[in-house]
């Protein structure tokens, strides 16, 4: 019963060493804490304090939630009757409203746990049956106590990737999770970890070198250039006019003129060409006759030459 009008305010109540059997006016627990929630009375009638949140973090704590009803009145005179739970007519017991939400569990799929990203990691799960919001937290410890990343995603939200903004840092671990929300009500998917890969090795680079004997007896291709290690070039060989492919030399070996080199220190082929011989001319003997004919062959780049003796034998003009 309300005479006059004015708010009754639900404070916080830290203090729950009182009993329900003995407080009164002289001995109920002093020092309430922060409003929760406020009711204006205009009369006699039903009055409600919503003290969700109050009765949720004393929940997890000691499960025991203790609040206090305090009168303001802005007119005169200022006073205000609240009926016990042992009053006569039960319709005015005061009473206690509790609603429950329920919200499913987030699964999570990717990143695998103790897998490894790159900088810019995409995070992807199975969303929560019933939920109004799903939390994306990443973190560089476990416990959640140096969060990296935490962003806030729709009822149906099953994935974010990271934008190059925040990307991570390589080499490091992080660890993961989602949380489900619904109507106050919060439930965590698995903690996952996951590792962003190590910078890759600067590649080292070689160098080719080529040359060829003798001197514009031909030409290689490419004919240099720097690469990667582990390369594979193809070198081929050209001969210019009046000259043949004779093979390799240096740090390649072989006769045909398309060989292929791998890049793993700095490397220096040479092409080596040697000169076509035409055959000789003979002279045209008038009669019949016998005689030799020294034909001398080079050995083109070794720097030898062979002469070979041969025997004929001529009749009218004609070798026999």
């Amino acid at each position: 019963e309300l005479v006059g009008s004015g708010r009754v305010i639900a404070y916080a109540m830290e203090n729950d060493n009182w009993s329900e059997s003995t407080v009164n006016r002289n001995s109920y627990p002093q020092s309430p804490g922060g409003s929760l929630s406020i009711a204006t009375l205009t009369g006699t009638g039903w009055a409600y304090w919503d003290i969700t949140g109050w009765a949720d973090s004393q929940y997890r704590g000691d499960s025991v939630v203790s609040v206090v009803l305090a009168y303001q009145g802005v007119d005169n005179p200022k006073s205000a009757k609240f009926w016990s739970r042992e009053y006569i007519d039960n319709t005015l017991r005061p009473r206690l409203q509790l609603t429950y939400s329920t919200v499913g569990q987030p699964v999570l799929t990717s990143p695998a746990d103790g897998g490894t990203t790159s900088q810019t990691p995409s995070f992807s799960w199975v969303p929560a049956a019933g939920a109004s919001s799903h939390r994306l937290l990443v973190s560089a410890d476990s416990g959640f106590s140096a969060v990296v990343l935490d962003v806030t995603l729709g009822p149906s939200a099953s994935g974010y990737s990271v934008p190059q903004e925040n990307s991570m840092q390589q080499g490091a671990r992080y660890y993961w999770k989602v949380v489900s929300s619904k109507d106050g009500v919060e439930r965590s998917s698995a903690v996952w970890s996951f590792t962003v890969a190590a910078p890759s090795p600067a590649p080292v680079w070689y160098r080719l070198v080529t040359s060829v004997v003798p001197q514009g007896a031909g030409t290689v291709t490419p004919s240099s250039g720097t690469y990667p290690g582990g390369t594979t070039v193809s070198l081929t060989a050209e001969p210019s006019p009046g000259y043949v492919f004779q093979g390799w030399g240096g740090d390649l070996a072989g006769t045909e003129s398309t060989a292929t080199l791998v890049m793993d220190s700095d490397k220096e082929v040479i092409a080596y060409f040697q000169a076509q011989q035409l055959a000789p001319e003979i002279p045209r003997p008038a009669g019949d006759q016998t005689g030799q004919l020294a034909v001398v062959l080079a050995a083109g780049a070794l720097g030898l030459s062979v002469i070979v003796i041969i025997k004929i034998f001529v009749s009218g003009g004609k070798i026999k």
